[in-house]
């Protein structure tokens, strides 16, 4: 999710678009650190909508949140279960939602892409993985018992509680999602020349 401070002239992406077109590298976004989600979030926004931000890495969600809720950076790409708290108690702003749909916990709050970037995609994806050569019986029993408690009331309510939505799915189905998603983010890896730390 994209939020801001509140005290900012920030209320669309198609306003952080402007002000970073009108002052190119002059709009600061925090980061948990040097190739984090939330740092390749903005790469990636940087990238579609052809505008340059300044990136502020921090050592952690924890200080760049700390930050942002004081006002000394003005946005964020955050993970939900740590934004929806402090959105809820006033202290940031929601602005978009990085994911491909809207959030049941917030539909008033459209995705990137449905503020002009179409393309915009930015999310994690959560699994369990094994070690190569697990035997195909083993993966399937720990498949069967993971898809047993994922259909339980009390998970699907506590991941959506958190701002996640449930994908069922095969392991073959998550081993494909991991070579997409590896295949976008290096692609901008690799281009935007970015190292962590």
């Amino acid at each position: 999710m994209l939020v801001v401070h509140p005290g900012t002239a920030i209320h669309t992406v198609s306003d952080i678009v402007a002000m970073a077109r009108a002052k190119p590298g002059r709009l600061n976004y925090a980061s948990s650190g040097n190739g984090t989600g939330s740092h390749l979030s903005g790469e990636l926004l940087q990238v579609l909508a052809g505008i340059r931000l300044t990136h502020v890495p921090y050592k952690g969600t924890s200080p760049a949140l700390t930050d942002l809720i004081g006002g000394q950076v003005p946005m964020m790409f955050s993970v939900i279960p740590t934004a929806l708290p402090q959105i809820r108690a006033g202290k940031l702003r929601a602005i978009a939602v990085t994911g491909v749909a809207r959030m049941p916990q917030m539909p008033e709050v459209p995705t990137v892409a449905e503020s002009g970037l179409p393309e915009f995609e930015s999310t994690l994806a959560y699994g369990i993985l094994a070690p190569r050569g697990t035997p195909e019986s083993v993966l399937a029993e720990i498949h069967a018992q993971i898809a047993r408690i994922a259909a339980t009331r009390e998970y699907r309510e506590r991941i959506e509680f958190e701002g996640a939505v449930p994908i069922e799915g095969t392991p073959a189905e998550f081993a494909a999602l991991i070579r997409i998603q590896a295949g976008k983010w290096g692609k901008l890896i690799r281009a935007a020349g970015i190292r962590t730390e």
